[in-house]
């Protein structure tokens, strides 16, 4: 059987999505999960990841699919496995899909949101999940820099170091920024997206956002390719996964 899962999880307490042995299993989301699915089904379980999301950040559609030789009712191994998780971490579905399903080469597109919070002092029922900027932002300008963002360019200066070989073409349909109150989100949505960028474009809004750059100032990083003439790389605590798109998969 090849099970896919949609995991949602706060990322404050752990160091990513990624594995990073068997020592420091707690410390990692995939970790975690592979040591509580393989203790209920007493084997070895490798999941695969959509991709990985870095320490502190959060996701409410992360989807990872793992292989098992025994015929599993997915139903009761989601309900088991919730009761064995920690509460910042839950399964919120499981499924059998066909055996060539892969969660992260199958996947078209993903969405991700950055939420922030402005205001004149930090929302304590925000702070680990939102990004706090004191004052007001130009939500005008920002848009404006938004619209740039979209459509296909080379992403090479909102990416940290990449390694050699790996493209940075990448096609964004969607960069809104929508406000509620002192609320801001910030939303995207691609065929792929480079280290950090997402942290980094979204540093480049807020400096836009601040009066400190122009909006016009991102076709100069997709010109030049430069990643110093981009904004700051945000911290990760208000940055979630919110869904990945298959083909022929519902999330």
């Amino acid at each position: 059987m090849n099970i896919k899962l949609v995991i949602q999880y706060n990322g404050t307490r752990y160091q990513g999505w990624q594995r990073l042995g068997k020592e420091q299993a707690a410390v990692s989301i995939q970790g975690l999960l592979e040591q509580e699915l393989g203790a209920i089904l007493n084997e070895n379980v490798m999941l695969t990841g959509s991709g990985r999301t870095d320490a502190g950040v959060h996701a409410y559609g992360q989807v990872a699919n793992f292989k098992t030789r025994q015929t599993v009712d997915v139903t009761s191994l989601k309900v088991e496995v919730n009761k064995r998780l920690p509460k910042d971490i839950q399964v919120v579905s499981a499924e059998e899909v066909p055996a060539e399903f892969h969660s992260r080469y199958s996947a078209v597109s993903k969405q991700y949101e950055y939420h922030i919070t402005i205001g004149d002092h930090e929302d304590v029922f925000a702070r680990e999940t939102s990004l706090f900027v004191k004052g007001s932002l130009d939500l005008k300008a920002m848009r404006r820099g938004a619209a740039l963002l979209e459509g296909t360019h080379d992403f090479a200066g909102f990416a940290s170091k990449m390694p050699d070989g790996r493209g940075t073409v990448k096609t964004l349909s969607k960069v809104e920024i929508a406000s509620c109150g002192n609320a801001v989100v910030i939303t995207y949505e691609g065929d792929g997206f480079l280290y950090n960028m997402v942290r980094i474009m979204t540093g480049t809004l807020l400096e836009i956002g601040k009066g400190e750059r122009t909006p016009e100032s991102i076709s100069e990083v997709f010109k030049t390719k430069n990643r110093q003439k981009a904004g700051k790389t945000v911290e990760g605590k208000g940055l979630f996964l919110t869904k990945v798109v298959y083909l022929l998969q519902k999330n």
